[in-house]
C-alpha cells in the first residue's frame, strides 16, 4: 500500500477593495573611506582588513581572498580603476590578494553607486594615483620577507619636469605555503604541498602636458601562477 499526500488551496475574492497607504523606504546612509598606502608590501586585502570595516575572507598566504560589505557576498563588491570595473565577469569575485597595494598612492571604500553596480548594494573598492607635479627624479626600493617563505620585491621610478610626467613602478614575488595538517576523515597527518604562488606586476603612467589640456596612457600589467590545491573534507574512498 502506498501513502498519498494532498494539498488543498482554498481562495476567495471579496468584493471589497482595500487601499494601502504607499511606504517608500529611503536612505542617505552612505559610507566612504579614503586610505593612503604608502610604501607598503601589504596586498590589497591586507590593507582593506586592517583599514577599514569590511570582512575578508582570508585562506592564507597564496590562496584565495575576498571581501563582503555589510553582509553581502563577495561578488557585490566591486574593484575600479581609472574607471574600469576589474571584476571578473567568469566568477564575478575578486581576490584581493593579487591585487598588489605598492603599485597605488590610495584607495577608496564606498557603498555601492547606482551608475557602477546597477543593484546599488555592497561596495566599490576604487585604486587611485596622485599626480605630482614638482619637477625631478624620485626613485625608491622595497624588500620584503616573511612567513611561508613570502619575499616581495618592489622598484618606483617618477620623472618629472615642466612638460611631461613618467611613473614605472612595479612588484614581484612568491609565497610557499606548504603546511601540515590533520585530516578529519582519513584521521591522520597530511602534508599540503604546493600551494604557492608566484607574480609579477607592473604599473605604467605617462602625461604630456600641453597649452590647453594634456593627454595621458596607463598600462597596468600583472601576471600571477597560483597552485589552488583541493578541498580538506574529502569523500573516503570505497574499501573491500
Amino acid at each position: 500500500l502506498g501513502t498519498v499526500f494532498s494539498h488543498y488551496v482554498l481562495t476567495a475574492q471579496l468584493d471589497a477593495t482595500y487601499v494601502q497607504d504607499t511606504i517608500v523606504i529611503q536612505s542617505s546612509n552612505r559610507f566612504e573611506v579614503n586610505e593612503k598606502i604608502g610604501n607598503q608590501t601589504k596586498n590589497l586585502a591586507e590593507q582593506l582588513d586592517q583599514k577599514t570595516p569590511v570582512f575578508v575572507k582570508d585562506y592564507g598566504v597564496g590562496n584565495l581572498a575576498t571581501v563582503t560589505y555589510q553582509g553581502c557576498s563577495a561578488n557585490q563588491t566591486s574593484l575600479f580603476w581609472e574607471g574600469i570595473n576589474l571584476t571578473p565577469s567568469n566568477s564575478g569575485t575578486t581576490d584581493f590578494s593579487l591585487i598588489e597595494s605598492y603599485l597605488f598612492d590610495e584607495f577608496n571604500l564606498g557603498t555601492s553607486q547606482n551608475t557602477r553596480q546597477g543593484s546599488g548594494i555592497g561596495a566599490d573598492v576604487v585604486l587611485n594615483n596622485q599626480l605630482e607635479l614638482d619637477p625631478g627624479v624620485k626613485v625608491s626600493g622595497l624588500v620584503s620577507y616573511g612567513s611561508f617563505h613570502d619575499l616581495k620585491s618592489g622598484l618606483k621610478y617618477k620623472y618629472t619636469d615642466s612638460s611631461q610626467v613618467l611613473s614605472i613602478a612595479f612588484l614581484g614575488g612568491e609565497a610557499k605555503n606548504d603546511y601540515r595538517f590533520y585530516h578529519p576523515v582519513n584521521k591522520q597527518f597530511e602534508d599540503r604541498i604546493n600551494n604557492n604562488v608566484s607574480f609579477l606586476s607592473g604599473l605604467l603612467s605617462y602625461h604630456d602636458f600641453i597649452k590647453k589640456g594634456y593627454w595621458f596612457v596607463k598600462s597596468w600589467n600583472r601576471i600571477s601562477d597560483r597552485q589552488i590545491p583541493c578541498l580538506l573534507y574529502t569523500s573516503p574512498s570505497p574499501r573491500d
